[in-house]
């Protein structure tokens, strides 16, 4: 039975594969399909954590999506998932749904009381005349404190090459994932460290295996910005990377770090 509007259903979900072309080291040089699939880079539930994603649709005829979630190293991650406002609730790794024109979707991922799960999810859907928007919601809740959120919007799958600030001044932190969401081809990520007047501070080479998604704070894993702003320039390998940044305030307060793409950074 088709699903019916705003409600969801379990469904098999494979990420979209690729076909090899030449020039494998040279960012933008793979073809792969599904181009217009979509990426939420990072989800977290439970251990303080929760997640809600949303989803628009902006085209004038109803769009039937499925999306898969995945943990860190690419595999079906198998969450609770409740429909926003409806109430109905499914505990799988994949869903399907079909949103109405103008309408949108919520949906939250419940904390299943086995500690923090994190990892990513992907959406597929035809876009031939039909497009849809989306963010993640991202609530943190410690003891003693007010709860925090941040938005984080829908993630192309060819953010291969992009810049991103950091500011690890005066006890704020910032953090980052990177997911490659191919299936079948393991990709690098080539990084190069700015300081803030743009001078070359180091340079870091991040392999990603299909599917493997990594989060990480800057400071951790490139020392060379621990106490300094700047900036990042990531360059893959290939065609296919999604990535999203957090900036953490001292007092746990935290706001996403939009990362920044132009044609240029090719040249």
């Amino acid at each position: 039975m088709p699903p019916t509007e705003n409600t969801i259903t379990a469904a098999p979900r494979t990420i979209t594969g690729i076909r090899a072309a030449s020039g494998a080291q040279t960012p933008g040089r793979q073809t792969f399909f599904g181009s217009t699939d979509m990426v939420f880079p990072h989800l977290a539930t439970g251990g303080g954590w929760a997640t809600t994603l949303v989803l628009v649709n902006m085209s004038a005829t109803a769009v039937t999506f499925t999306q898969g979630f995945y943990d860190t190293n690419g595999q079906p991650l198998t969450l609770s998932l409740q429909s926003v406002p409806s109430g109905d609730q499914l505990t799988t790794s994949s869903i399907q749904g079909t949103i109405p024109p103008g309408a949108s979707f919520n949906i939250k991922v419940l904390d299943q009381g086995t500690g923090l799960k994190t990892g990513w999810s992907v959406i597929a859907y035809d876009s031939t005349n039909a497009r849809l928007g989306g963010y993640a919601i991202f609530r943190q809740s410690i003891t003693n404190t007010p709860d925090f959120e941040a938005l984080v919007p829908l993630s192309a799958y060819d953010d291969y090459v992009f810049m991103m600030p950091y500011d690890n001044m005066n006890g704020f932190v910032t953090s980052m994932a990177l997911v490659n969401p191919a299936t079948n081809t393991s990709n690098q990520v080539f990084v190069t460290i700015l300081d803030i007047d743009g001078n070359n501070i180091g340079t870091d080479t991040i392999s990603l295996a299909p599917g493997q998604q990594l989060a990480f704070a800057i400071p951790d894993r490139f020392a060379v910005t621990q106490g300094k702003i700047g900036s990042i320039l990531f360059e893959c390998s290939t065609n296919r990377l999604a990535g999203l940044g957090f900036r953490f305030n001292p007092g746990h307060a935290f706001a996403t770090i939009p990362i920044m793409n132009w044609a240029g950074l090719l040249d």
